[in-house]
């Protein structure tokens, strides 16, 4: 864990998720599976970005077993950033060779496989080329379409974090982002999300309840922020309102894993 709340593998995390995330990264991750039944193909040849994004297992499953158009991951943890590029070569490296498609051509080769041979190359894309609308292409095959940055999207200006996309993931994210910058960086980063979507675009959230804000500061764990909590005045029961004033609408929710995701669509 870092200073920015950063748990190692807390996507994957099997205590802090039970019964909603994988204990391991190459499995599919339950959320990404109730979101897709939630809007039939919501990944499906879309642009898409997870924020805070962690060692990359979701990122590479979109792109992978949800068969997006590209799937960007940002954190704000190199090391992080380090274990998200290593996952992406792992699962390329499983690949059977010229396929895609289907979870036996995904899980072709064996992980003793790997563990004996070693990964295959997957070099980060150069993004050099853009698209005309802010937009940075990238190519249409995995492991080509998938790129990791190491950036806090809150306050970067990165040609990148104001480029279009068709879906914001944002997992269990939103309390650390809040803590580390307060309610007007909270402000930012909902703006940010609209700026960045297309119109119909969709914002998927799982936020963390007020008491998940307190247990964070307790003396084990980050108690440098019980100041930050102490001067918020924002709380999750208003993020619907701030939502709303971004042109979003809730079109669908689900309780059925511990915490619950929202999606939103920006009209």
């Amino acid at each position: 864990m870092v200073a920015y709340g950063n748990y190692k593998n807390y996507q994957g995390s099997k205590l802090r998720h039970i019964g909603s995330s994988p204990a391991a990264a190459h499995q599919v991750d339950p959320r990404l599976a109730l979101v897709d039944h939630l809007v039939p193909d919501i990944f499906r040849g879309k642009d898409a970005i997870d924020i805070g994004c962690n060692n990359g297992a979701i990122v590479v499953q979109l792109a992978l077993s949800f068969h997006s158009a590209s799937a960007r991951g940002i954190d704000v943890d190199q090391s992080l950033i380090d274990q998200a590029q290593s996952h992406l070569s792992f699962c390329y490296s499983r690949l059977k060779p010229d396929s895609n498609s289907n979870r036996d051509a995904i899980q072709y080769f064996p992980v003793s496989s790997v563990l004996d041979h070693g990964h295959r190359p997957c070099s980060p894309v150069d993004h050099a080329q853009d698209e005309g609308d802010g937009r940075q292409a990238l190519p249409a095959t995995f492991p080509h379409n998938v790129h990791f940055i190491c950036e806090d999207w809150v306050n970067s200006r990165s040609p990148l974090q104001a480029a279009a996309f068709d879906i914001i993931l944002a997992f269990s994210v939103i309390k650390w982002i809040h803590l580390q910058n307060l309610d007007a960086g909270l402000g930012i980063f909902f703006r940010k999300c609209a700026s960045s979507l297309r119109t119909g675009g969709y914002l998927v959230l799982e936020i963390q309840p007020w008491s998940s804000y307190e247990r964070a500061v307790r003396p084990k764990k980050f108690p440098q922020l019980a100041s930050s909590l102490a001067q918020l005045k924002t709380r999750p029961e208003h993020f619907p309102a701030i939502l709303k004033k971004q042109n979003f609408v809730e079109i669908a929710r689900s309780d059925d894993l511990p915490r619950t995701i929202h999606i939103y669509q920006k009209t």
